[in-house]
């Protein structure tokens, strides 16, 4: 668990790192001399995300028996979906697959 952030492993906390240093935005707003934004931008992300979160998290705490272990738990396998490109947003939206898409049909011509 990374203080603020939530949920990480090792693999994911340098690729924060390096977003953190890479980001477009950031540089420029460091170059031009406002040192401060990219941190008050990465504090509220941080805290934006957590508060739309924060019913799951205490719903999550009163229902488990141990609360780390099943966010860990829970983190791991939305990550797991990630990698294997799966909709994690309809699914952690509800559990629900997303709804599937008719497939277009190409106009028939008549000969």
């Amino acid at each position: 668990m990374l203080p603020v952030f939530g949920p990480s492993n090792p693999r994911d906390t340098v690729g924060l790192g390096a977003t953190f240093v890479s980001d477009p935005f950031n540089l420029g707003m460091s170059a031009a001399g406002y040192d401060y934004v990219p941190y008050v931008r990465t504090v509220t992300s941080a805290v934006d995300t957590r508060s739309r979160n924060i019913e799951l998290f205490d719903e999550i705490e009163r229902t488990s028996l141990d609360y780390y272990a099943t966010i860990r738990s829970l983190y791991r396998q939305r990550r797991a979906a990630e990698i294997r490109n799966d909709d994690v947003t309809a699914a952690g939206a509800g559990g629900a697959p997303p709804p599937e898409t008719p497939t277009p049909v190409a106009p028939q011509r008549t000969p």
